[in-house]
């Protein structure tokens, strides 16, 4: 009998452990999920500064399809804006040709900060090509 009671049930060190661990685990995630937050908040708060550029809300995706409201392709801008500012978006032509006219920018593994910088890359690129 005490076998059993000791194979077939956690210790309570374990279970103890474990109800830890879940209170962990609640807490990173609230803190990932506030970082996502105030990244996209950054996103969106650049985006207003910049005319050139219209973003189509998600539903909660960690990326943003940006329409490009001047006269160049996604791939151009593309390939232009990693070669000259070194940021990297997709050209929305990969998603299909109703997308010819958007990049796709992820955010979700970038911090505010980051955001911040890539957006005034961005904005300083279409300055200097419009």
């Amino acid at each position: 009998k005490i076998q059993d009671t000791i194979s077939i049930c956690a210790s309570s060190l374990s279970q103890q452990f474990l109800l830890n661990l879940l209170d962990y685990e609640q807490l990173a995630i609230e803190t990932n999920l506030n970082a996502v937050k105030s990244s996209k908040e950054s996103l969106i708060s650049n985006l207003e500064n910049i005319p050139q550029l219209n973003w189509i809300q998600t539903g909660g995706a960690f990326y943003a399809f940006i329409e490009l409201k001047y006269n160049i392709n996604s791939w151009e801008f593309s390939k232009s804006l990693i070669n000259l500012k070194s940021v990297l978006v997709l050209p929305g032509s990969i998603f299909g040709s109703k997308w010819k006219s958007y990049i796709r920018l992820a955010y979700g593994a970038l911090d505010r900060n980051d955001v911040d910088e890539g957006m005034k890359r961005i904005k300083s690129f279409i300055d200097e090509t419009t």
